[in-house]
């Protein structure tokens, strides 16, 4: 039973990622878009909180205008989070480093200097990572091409609350 929902849920999540990939891709053609790269680090909270130290992630993205203050897109990243060292009745356990690679739809709304976003989409363990439905929320501020953002990005099991920088080009 629980296999079975999962396999629905992930299969629905395909289905609108496509949608959402058709309809910001679309906007493209009579659009303005851009690209963003970013970089962000952070604490791990929840599970990811008792095996790793501290967050990393790289972030691309393809955003679209659809309105003035409105864009959405496609997105990837690179989160690796460190491995730290725990002491479990009394041994010493050190947890490995953990990789994955989210691929995500995007959305931006920006006010005034502000921007506020959300990301949503899967997460592919690579290594010592589960994958899992993906999310991050962030609030940035805009200075021209440059944003510093904080963050809270991850799945059910890995999240990492920081913050980070992104440009514009």
């Amino acid at each position: 039973m629980v296999i079975s929902l999962f396999k629905i849920k992930i299969h629905k999540m395909k289905k609108l990622l496509l949608l959402f990939a058709i309809i910001a891709f679309g906007f493209t053609a009579k659009a303005q878009s851009s690209f963003t790269i970013g970089a962000n680090s952070g604490i791990p909270l929840g599970d990811a909180n008792e095996s790793s130290s501290v967050g990393f992630e790289i972030e691309l993205a393809r955003l679209s205008n659809i309105s003035e203050n409105i864009k959405v897109g496609l997105g990837t990243s690179f989160q690796y989070f460190i491995g730290k060292e725990s002491t479990v009745n009394g041994v010493k356990v050190e947890a490995k480093n953990s990789y994955s690679l989210p691929v995500y739809g995007s959305a931006r709304l920006d006010v005034w200097f502000l921007t506020l976003g959300f990301d949503a989409g899967y997460s592919f363990g690579l290594s010592n990572a589960d994958g899992g439905i993906y999310g991050k929320a962030l609030v940035g501020v805009r200075f021209g091409n440059l944003m510093v953002q904080a963050v809270a990005s991850g799945t059910e099991k890995r999240i990492m609350s920081g913050a980070g920088l992104v440009i514009t080009l």
